[in-house]
């Protein structure tokens, strides 16, 4: 199941270069940065991936009345109410980074295959042992609207930048355009 997995992730991966005609090599080694009004908008579009993917991955670890195990389907709408909304915003932003614009049928393509995939390959390392923190995490966090838990994430991910310069993709720098 392993292998499994890996290949599903690899198949994904290689899916989502295709999508934007990324060469692979220079994705790998050039550092890239999403302006802070996309990367606002990367979160709020992932949130329901990751969620689903948390939920499924903590099914049988987490109490019957946690929230992550029985996420009210209210919960679930803003999401995905405001991930449809984010989507557009974030595949401009990711055709600007690399000089290119997406056309009508590319757009069909990349947006749900990166909403299906995003959740799994950030979580592929997750350790089960977490659920309880990830459930306590989400409880406190879901009364909030998308978007500030979209500006809380870029935010906390914003103060570790020094640690962070070498990601791959992470938000620009303020004073960047």
């Amino acid at each position: 199941m392993r292998g499994f997995n890996r290949l599903r992730t690899a198949a994904r991966w290689s899916a989502l270069a295709a999508c934007f005609a990324l060469p692979v090599e220079a994705t790998a080694q050039e550092a890239r940065c999403l302006p802070l009004p996309a990367a606002r908008a990367l979160i709020t579009g992932m949130l329901p991936s990751v969620l689903d993917e948390l939920r499924e991955r903590c099914a049988d670890r987490l109490p019957a009345d946690a929230l992550l195990a029985n996420m009210p389907k209210d919960v679930m709408g803003k999401y995905r109410s405001a991930a449809d909304k984010a989507w557009p915003q974030v595949l401009d932003a990711f055709a600007a980074m690399e000089g290119k614009e997406l056309g009508d049928a590319e757009r069909a393509i990349a947006g749900p295959l990166i909403q299906a995939m995003i959740g799994p390959a950030l979580l592929e390392k997750f350790d089960p042992a977490d659920c309880a923190p990830a459930n306590d995490l989400i409880t406190a966090l879901a009364p909030l609207p998308p978007e500030n838990l979209a500006t809380a994430a870029v935010t906390i991910f914003e103060l570790g930048r020094k640690d962070r310069e070498s990601e791959k993709l992470r938000p620009c720098p303020r004073n960047a355009k």
